[in-house]
């Protein structure tokens, strides 16, 4: 493993990835493109390879990353040690859209809900929830995938959206909602999403991840309650340990009773 290890960082360093491109929010007071504090080259790149009935977790550190995505230098270079395998590709962004806050609720807390932007070819796997106003700090975990299985897909789009919470009659400045992903069978869900408004979220780069590839998580500190405000329903959103920048929700106060996922091998992000 120390010389599969070795090879990888190798094979890794040589790809040169600076995210590139920015997204106006909309509806907000921020007219400009969104950028964490916390934006910098990333610095972490983890992968799982499926090889029979074993999973292989590789890492490496690396100098600098830029956006090789739109070249394929990535694709090609991750090729290399996959070796045919399907891979999951995991690292962060730090790049985001805004998408819903509870200005104006009344609620004793602040929540600003963010959408990760991936690059071409990457998935989101939940949006990011920040407990005030300002712009974003944290980076969030994206994936992507090398050498899909057309007959048991890596990552798969979610069957549908099931609402945890709305808004409605909390006397918010905009009105919004809270979504959970609904995988498919054989697949599941790790973070939830925001929307402005009350439709289903449409997301073409949200990403279910097969069941082999995922291992039980937990939460850790709450992020925001609405407790306060006056919307008809309760909501409490809960960091989701080790997903980096995404959350977990659930429809009341209580302690959080699950589920949480995380990726197998314990993908390096917060907790607490």
């Amino acid at each position: 493993m120390f010389s599969i290890l070795n090879r990888l960082d190798r094979t890794l360093r040589v790809i040169n990835w600076n995210p590139g491109g920015h997204t106006q929010a909309r509806k907000h007071r921020h007219n400009r493109p969104l950028r964490s504090v916390a934006d910098q080259p990333i610095h972490f790149i983890h992968s799982i390879v499926k090889q029979g009935n074993r999973t292989y977790i590789y890492a490496a550190f690396i100098n600098t990353i830029t956006m090789a995505v739109k070249t394929g230098s990535t694709q090609q270079n991750v090729v290399l040690y996959a070796n045919g395998h399907p891979t999951l590709l995991a690292t962060y962004t730090s790049r985001y859209t805004w998408i819903y806050s509870d200005l104006g609720s009344g609620a004793d807390m602040d929540v600003t809900i963010y959408r990760p932007v991936a690059p071409a070819g990457y998935y989101i796997v939940g949006d990011y929830a920040q407990g005030n106003f300002t712009a974003p700090v944290n980076n969030s975990l994206i994936v992507s995938v090398v050498n899909q299985d057309p007959a048991y897909p890596v990552i798969a789009a979610p069957a549908s959206w099931q609402q945890v919470w709305n808004d409605a009659d909390s006397g918010g400045d905009y009105d919004g909602a809270i979504w959970r992903a609904v995988a498919p069978t054989g697949y599941a869900s790790l973070g939830c999403v925001g929307t402005l408004g009350y439709d289903p979220p449409v997301i073409k780069n949200y990403a279910c991840i097969r069941q082999d590839l995922i291992a039980n998580g937990s939460v850790g500190n709450l992020i925001w309650s609405d407790s306060g405000s006056d919307a008809t329903e309760d909501i409490s959103l809960y960091l989701l340990n080790n997903v980096q920048g995404a959350f977990a929700a659930q429809a009341n106060y209580d302690p959080y009773r699950g589920p949480a996922f995380q990726l197998a091998g314990g993908f390096p992000g917060h907790s607490s």
